[in-house]
């Protein structure tokens, strides 16, 4: 049987290939993306984390225990970040980006099926590190200056196999399997509609 982390990916290969051609992505990667773009991209980073991390952090759930630790939180580089590049808070996270936080923070969803969500965060690092340079570019900054994007640096081949070990060790029933791949759909769906949103502001004029 392949593991929950196997079938994660291959569910989001799809919307994966997806993100990486968008407009805004695009934009990153050629250098024309308007700063305010990528504020707000940060807004909205934020406000999922946030929301994601507060749940996770807070849970009692044997299974967030297993996969969760404080290490993992995300929240406190993109404060970093964004008092450097938006000091007086003008930027705000679309609305598609303040929906999928609300999802987060829905207590209808299960704490352990959001783990699927923390596998797409930090499995995103792993994308954002060959970026990191092209994001500070566009924020009109210097590339260390930044904490969030590809924030582990060279170690985070090893620190991605790590999550990956507990993410599959933990004993998930198979309906819980199911919900976790569902929460993980559900977040790049969210990122999905945030990066469409931003799709305008990413074209150059």
């Amino acid at each position: 049987m392949d593991t929950l982390s196997a079938r994660v990916r291959s569910t989001l290969a799809p919307t994966h290939a997806r993100l990486e051609t968008t407009p805004f992505s695009a934009a990153v990667m050629d250098g024309s993306v308007p700063r305010d773009a990528v504020v707000t991209y940060l807004r909205c980073l934020s406000a999922a984390h946030e929301a994601l991390e507060g749940r996770l952090a807070a849970s009692q759930d044997e299974l967030v225990r297993c996969v969760w630790s404080a290490e993992l939180a995300k929240t406190p580089l993109l404060t970093k970040d964004l008092a450097l590049t938006d000091p007086n808070g003008k930027a705000a996270p679309l609305y598609e980006a303040k929906r999928l936080a609300a999802h987060f923070a829905d207590e209808s969803v299960s704490d352990a099926s959001l783990l699927g969500a923390l596998y797409v965060f930090e499995g995103s690092q792993m994308g954002a590190r060959p970026m990191k340079a092209c994001f500070a570019k566009g924020l009109g900054v210097e590339t260390d200056a930044l904490a969030y994007f590809g924030c582990y640096g060279d170690k985070g081949g090893p620190v991605w196999a790590a999550f990956k070990a507990k993410f599959d060790a933990a004993p998930f029933t198979d309906a819980q399997r199911d919900a976790v791949v569902a929460e993980a759909v559900a977040a790049m769906a969210g990122l999905e509609k945030a990066l469409d949103a931003l799709h305008p502001a990413a074209r150059p004029v």
